[in-house]
């Protein structure tokens, strides 16, 4: 699981250093900044460098944003989704506000966010990164994704559309009442389409990883939610009322329409030794 986390915080981490390089050679040329330039732009070649390092190091699968077969062929996938929906509304809050606070600290680290402007930005995405979390957990509780050409995101996903670009335009007039309207429009435009997007994906991946953290990647917990979620979503002919895992051997309780199928299916998953219906 921590392979396919690997990868989507590298991208991340690669952003963050492409920003804070194109800080920096802006800082150069339009500021005659050259101390600005010369502590962000090797921030940013490092940053950029190691996550190269981790892509290459990761899996290739996807953890935000799946098909569905993804969640039948990739239980990670299934693990992430049981994680969020099931993790206990504080742990699942306090994961979602620290997701917050990272991806603040990240564009802080690229050099576009003053000093004096951190901590308020600090709190206000802890506190929103704790409301999606626990919106998350609802939405997946429910069985519910947000989405978009066949991918399926968080539910959450559609407010973080809605509101970073919205909390992203009202801070520049906030914090620079005197700028041009026409240019904070031009902002605001060329911001709409992706920004909303890029932040959920970089707050959903921090949040999982975050979660895995608290409960452990193969602890009994995170093993029965994943199944209980696997179920779901890819066995159409189950209803699941009980799973019960240990140590290789997994417990069924529920209807099931194709019992021997689903058995002979889940006993193809590499880390489950026996499996069997109440």
């Amino acid at each position: 699981m921590f392979a396919t986390l690997f990868r989507a915080l590298s991208t991340f981490i690669v952003v963050i250093g492409f920003l804070s390089g194109a800080t920096a050679v802006y800082a150069l040329i339009f500021g005659n900044n050259f101390v600005r330039f010369a502590i962000l732009f090797p921030i940013g070649l490092v940053l950029v460098v190691v996550g190269i390092k981790m892509r290459a190091r990761g899996s290739e699968q996807r953890i935000v944003g799946v098909q569905p077969e993804e969640i039948a062929n990739d239980f990670s996938v299934a693990k992430a989704i049981g994680l969020g929906a099931h993790a206990s509304p504080a742990a699942s809050a306090a994961a979602g506000a620290i997701a917050g606070a990272l991806v603040v600290i990240g564009v802080n680290i690229a050099g576009m966010m003053t000093a004096r402007a951190l901590p308020l930005a600090l709190l206000i995405f802890a506190l929103f990164g704790a409301a999606l979390a626990l919106m998350k957990r609802k939405g997946l509780q429910d069985g519910r994704f947000y989405i978009k050409n066949g991918r399926r995101f968080g539910p959450q996903r559609r407010l973080s559309q809605i509101l970073i670009p919205v909390l992203t335009v009202s801070w520049l007039v906030l914090s620079a009442p005197e700028a041009d309207p026409v240019i904070l429009g031009l902002i605001a435009i060329g911001t709409l389409w992706w920004i909303g997007a890029a932040f959920d994906f970089a707050w959903d991946v921090l949040h999982i990883t975050l979660l895995v953290l608290i409960y452990g990647e193969h602890a009994t917990k995170t093993v029965e939610w994943g199944l209980r979620e696997w179920l779901r979503h890819t066995r159409a002919d189950a209803r699941v009322y009980e799973v019960s895992y240990n140590d290789g051997d997994v417990l069924l309780k529920g209807e099931f329409d194709k019992p021997d199928e689903l058995l002979r299916d889940l006993r193809k998953l590499d880390f489950v030794r026996s499996a069997k219906i109440a």
